[in-house]
C-alpha cells in the first residue's frame, strides 16, 4: 500500500496565468524531466497530476 506524501506549493501569478512548481523530491521520484508531457485531471475540487509514458 503506497502512503500519500503532502507537499505544499504556493501559487505564484505570471502574467495573466498562475503557476506552481513541482519540488524536486516529486520530479526525481516520478522521474519527470523538462520536456516531459504530465497530464492534469480534475474532478470536484480535486487535481491530479501525473506523468504521460509513451506506449
Amino acid at each position: 500500500m503506497q502512503v500519500p506524501i503532502p507537499f505544499k506549493v504556493k501559487v505564484v501569478k505570471i502574467g495573466n496565468s498562475l503557476r506552481m512548481t513541482i519540488p524536486k523530491q516529486i520530479t526525481n521520484y516520478l522521474k519527470i524531466a523538462e520536456g516531459d508531457t504530465i497530464e492534469i485531471v480534475v474532478t470536484d475540487s480535486t487535481m491530479t497530476v501525473k506523468k504521460v509514458t509513451e506506449t
